[in-house]
């Protein structure tokens, strides 16, 4: 590292108590999608959410602009091009189970307990206070960055990313960028992800039921006896997963979910799960599908965000895959990057989720360190 990028580091260590107080404060905001309001389209809670960040932002000296409290965002520089860092303020509804109130922002044992602290207000608000030292930094130094970089807040990731086509409705893309909400090193490629649904009439029971345990229930999760089975080296193999049972107006359906490495097409999956079940009297419908991301591991945005996270950790930075599904999957020029590090079971979700006190002190270093070379690449 050089001069600058040391001092970047050494203010990212003296605003941590800063940053803990913010994300503590943003996770009491129990922002679950709920009743829509004129002006509020995913909720109230979720508007208050995106209100409170815009403010903290605009006080960091950041312009800040609220797309019809559906997305939100603060940018420092004024160039046409920028860095975009995308994560969400969003979160999942709680369940029993919890050691602590789950919109507290208690800390307990080193780390803060809350829903959506790792998922994914906490990493966000990691990057806006990085953009805050780097901004702080950059002008002491008299450092014009050849790029803006803008941190943007999602309001609709945990309902379907209604959100993301809304603002690139308004706003361009962005040149370099990612999404603080999977995992480290560096992602440089996502799976697919089909949803199917099977109908049959009530009538047919009895055939509904063979198909579901022959195929699915009774059968390993690869997808074999559908012709679908596919495995990579660096993907792992297809599964299925998801399962959900459901009747109405006289039918019975089952919708699942596959996962599906680069190695199978969208095309493939449709035509060979058609082939497997035409003698049977089965409806298929698509639910959604997202096309697999893949991004050259050897691109420039991928070397920075892979030598940041050797310089501030001193762990493998070599580009990794993931099973999972982000922004990314919308937003051109985008990967996935951190907040987790190798080893960490996945608590996104789950009662008693947490973050780690060293982890998003770390985090702070990566993500500051990072957007600082991005904006430099012009």
């Amino acid at each position: 590292m050089n001069l600058i990028e040391e001092k970047i580091i050494a203010r990212c260590k003296e605003i941590r108590q800063e940053l803990i107080t913010a994300i503590q404060q943003i996770v009491q905001i129990p922002s679950i999608k709920s009743v829509p309001l004129d002006d509020a389209p995913y909720g109230k809670a979720i508007k208050q959410a995106l209100e409170h960040t815009l403010s903290l932002a605009n006080s960091f000296g950041f312009e800040t602009y609220n797309i019809e409290n559906q997305v939100g965002f603060a940018q420092w520089g004024n160039k046409h091009d920028y860095v975009g860092v995308m994560g969400h303020l969003d979160v999942v509804e709680v369940e029993d189970g919890w050691l602590v109130p789950p919109f507290s922002g208690k800390i307990v044992e080193d780390k803060i307990i809350s829903r959506g602290v790792l998922d994914n207000k906490g990493p966000i608000y990691t990057n806006l206070f990085a953009l805050k030292v780097v901004k702080e930094i950059c002008e002491e130094e008299n450092i014009d960055l050849p790029l803006s970089i803008r941190i943007i807040f999602g309001c609709d990731e945990e309902s379907g990313f209604h959100d993301v086509p809304h603002y690139l409705t308004n706003e361009r893309p962005p040149k370099y960028g990612y999404t603080p909400d999977c995992k480290y090193p560096p992602v440089y490629s996502e799976r697919g992800r089909l949803r199917v649904k099977l109908s049959s009439s009530m009538s047919d029971m009895d055939v509904f039921s063979i198909v579901l345990t022959d195929y699915f229930l009774a059968a390993n999760d690869s997808g074999d006896r559908l012709g679908i089975a596919t495995e990579h080296i660096e993907y792992g193999k297809l599964e299925i997963r998801g399962f959900q049972l459901a009747s109405a107006d006289k039918l019975v359906s089952f919708t699942f979910s596959i996962s599906y490495p680069p190695t199978i097409t969208y095309d493939q999956l449709i035509k060979n799960i058609q082939h497997k079940l035409s003698n049977y009297p089965i409806i298929i419908e698509v639910i959604s599908n997202w096309q697999p991301v893949v991004f050259d591991k050897t691109h420039p945005q991928i070397k920075i965000m892979s030598q940041s996270y050797q310089d501030v950790t001193s762990m493998d930075g070599t580009p990794v895959t993931t099973t999972g599904g982000t922004y990314a999957k919308l937003i051109p020029n985008i990967v996935p990057f951190g907040p987790s590090f190798p080893g960490q079971k996945g608590i996104a979700h789950q009662p008693n989720e947490y973050w780690d006190l060293d982890d998003i002190f770390l985090n702070l270093e990566i993500y500051a360190l990072t957007m600082y070379r991005l904006a430099q690449l012009g």
